[in-house]
């Protein structure tokens, strides 16, 4: 699987969770300090999918409110991971710890999941938590519960 985070996730957290988390076989880029970073968002998408990526995980949860890059997504067969609302703002150590505590259960989604799919991690630590698929409801995408 080839994963890769958006502009939003740290160079550091993604070697993070590359060098202490990661499947063997597995890899997990970033999007910062790539030949993708100057892109559009609908443009590295599609450019990362036709590379044979496989998922991405941003912290820009706003991208869930944009129909035509969910679609997007949908379309090329792409997994999206999207993390808490609070997390792109929150202090380092509280990312890295969040992000690994949550590994596990992200790759077991991503290796699930039914392609184009979109996902949103729990924010916290509670262990009855999961991940919800992001759902399309009464014409617009809306998180379930």
């Amino acid at each position: 699987m080839i994963i890769i985070g958006d502009e939003h996730l740290s160079p550091r957290i993604v070697r993070a969770v590359s060098e202490v988390a990661l499947r063997r076989g597995w890899r997990f880029d970033n999007v910062t300090g790539s030949d993708l970073c100057s892109l559009e968002d609908e443009d590295w998408i599609e450019t990362f999918a036709n590379v044979g990526g496989n998922a991405i995980v941003s912290a820009d949860r706003a991208m869930l409110k944009r129909p035509t890059l969910i679609q997007k997504i949908s379309d090329l067969g792409i997994t999206g991971i999207y993390l808490p609302a609070e997390w792109a703002n929150a202090r380092r150590q509280y990312q890295a710890a969040h992000i690994l505590y949550w590994w596990p259960r992200i790759e077991a989604v991503i290796e699930a999941s039914k392609p184009g799919a979109a996902w949103i991690v729990p924010k916290g630590f509670a262990p009855t938590s999961d991940l919800r698929e992001h759902v399309e409801k009464s014409g617009a995408k809306k998180a379930t519960a």
